[in-house]
């Protein structure tokens, strides 16, 4: 579920950070866009940049695909509307083009769809990155080759980011981990205490380590 704070209160705290001289706001939600207060809020944004603010908004996170496929089409205007806001880079969640991975992130988009967004995105003076995971618990290489070689067609003109699943807690994953005693949640608040990243992540907690995963 999404939870989220006003459309004022958005404004009102981004307002306060360009008092203090910040120009940079980085978007950390792979939801973001989705909800029509987002939108409004990138509206927003626009318009301060057509006024002469100096700010920008920066993707350190992906865009659900849905974002940019309203209804089941293609609605260019939704990459217009980030072009507008400052981002330089647009990255496209998609993790895996299998139901079973993506858990219906797709659903309704194909790969022509996929490849006529990429397509309008670099028509737009844009960088696109597709973000594709491996290594799900069950998957096998022939999935895997299947993946990538949907992703590799999808455009000359687009980075694909490869990232390894690992585990979160909270997820069916972590919990496997734990019951078959992959690791135990003490060794792994104390990793984490000592700094364990998710874009360094320890081989315990990265599932290429692991022989026998669950079947989902």
């Amino acid at each position: 579920k999404i939870r989220h704070m006003s459309l004022e209160k958005m404004i009102s705290l981004t307002e306060e950070f360009i008092s203090l001289g910040v120009t940079t706001f980085h978007n950390e939600s792979d939801t973001f866009g989705i909800h029509p207060l987002d939108r409004e809020y990138l509206r927003w944004i626009a318009e301060q940049r057509k006024n002469g603010k100096k700010i920008n908004l920066v993707n350190t996170n992906s865009f659900f695909a849905k974002y940019f496929f309203p209804n089941g089409k293609f609605a260019s205007e939704r990459v217009d509307l980030l072009k507008d806001a400052g981002f330089k880079t647009i990255t496209i969640s998609i993790e895996s083009f299998d139901e079973k991975y993506n858990r219906g992130k797709l659903k309704g988009i194909d790969l022509q769809m996929l490849r006529d967004c990429v397509d309008y995105i670099k028509h737009q003076g844009l960088n696109s990155d597709v973000y594709m995971m491996y290594l799900f618990p069950g998957q096998t290489e022939e999935e895997l080759k299947q993946d990538t070689t949907r992703v590799e067609n999808l455009s000359d003109s687009t980075n694909i980011t490869w990232r390894s699943l690992m585990h979160f807690p909270g997820t069916i994953y972590y919990d496997w981990a734990i019951k078959n005693k992959k690791f135990s949640e003490e060794e792994y608040k104390r990793d984490l205490e000592k700094g364990y990243s998710f874009y360094q992540v320890n081989e315990k907690y990265n599932f290429s380590q692991i022989k026998n995963p669950p079947k989902l």
